[in-house]
């Protein structure tokens, strides 16, 4: 029953691991890229979210304990502020490099879009893909800002509640552009 403490924390780990493997899926399904400049950007990408589980598992589990109480005996002992600034961090530099990742594999897609036969829509849908990853790690950057420049690392933290807002602000605009790429190829 003491382990089962730290479940909620591995349920939020586990659901950014999610995250970032259909992020990772649907670049491979939409383009199927097999170069070696792909392969080497896989590899690395799978490195940073091999290093990015420790992180990715203490810091939610610190917030849940810190918030809750619930799981404190399992975790990470932060005895300074510039211990937790340097976990935030981490975790901040990890998100941001997994996304930074993602976005050079896109970008390699849609340098290759001749090859790869994409149509309007689809390049539109390609450089969706690639400005959502530029935002994410937008935001990951802005944490490290926050972390550097701040006390705490509460604004830092906070800063990830913006990706649901801008995500979706991005998807819109660009499904938009997507839609009217689709209405004049079949017009």
């Amino acid at each position: 029953m003491t382990r089962m403490r730290s479940l909620p924390a591995f349920g939020l780990s586990f659901t950014v691991l999610v995250y970032i493997w259909y992020n990772h899926h649907i670049f491979f399904r939409r383009y199927g890229l097999q170069t070696p400049g792909i392969v080497a950007l896989n590899s690395v990408l799978l490195f940073v979210v091999l290093v990015y589980t420790y992180p990715l598992k203490a810091l939610p589990a610190l917030v849940i304990a810190a918030v809750t109480g619930f799981g404190s005996d399992q975790v990470l002992v932060i005895r300074t502020m510039g211990e937790a600034k340097a976990l935030m961090t981490i975790y901040s530099a990890g998100f941001g490099a997994v996304f930074l990742l993602l976005a050079l594999m896109t970008g390699h897609a849609l340098r290759r879009r001749g090859d790869l036969g994409l149509d309007a829509a689809e390049v539109l849908a390609t450089r969706a893909a690639l400005c959502a990853h530029l935002l994410q790690v937008g935001i990951a950057v802005l944490s490290m800002i926050l972390l550097a420049v701040g006390p705490g690392i509460a604004p830092a933290g906070w800063c990830y509640a913006l990706m649901a807002p801008v995500l979706m602000t991005n998807a819109r605009i660009w499904r938009r552009r997507v839609a009217a790429a689709v209405a004049a190829s079949s017009s």
